[in-house]
């Protein structure tokens, strides 16, 4: 299903459409709930998206930093790794 293997078990680049689909999927539902909450009242659509916006950034500054793919493989699921260098520094695979 993915690429090679690397020695550490991780896969050493992620294909086209495994980003594709980690992206539609990821985002397109944020799009819906977005236009759905739209549909019923637009206020109630942007605290929505403000509230994705600020929390998508936090799990990124939590989560994304632990992750080798950006810095080591130059590869990312949700988004062009040099957005995930520019926002995050790699700080190793242990939580602290």
């Amino acid at each position: 299903m993915c690429a090679k293997l690397c020695e550490k078990g991780l896969i050493e680049r992620f294909s086209w459409w495994e980003k594709l689909l980690a992206r539609l999927g990821f985002y397109g539902v944020v799009g819906i709930g977005v236009y759905a909450s739209y549909l019923y009242d637009p206020m109630a659509s942007a605290i929505y998206a403000a509230f994705f916006v600020v929390g998508f950034y936090f799990i990124i500054r939590m989560f994304c930093s632990h992750c080798p793919y950006p810095s080591k493989h130059k590869d990312c699921l949700f988004f062009p790794y040099p957005i995930a260098l520019w926002v995050v520094d790699y700080r190793g695979p242990r939580f602290s």
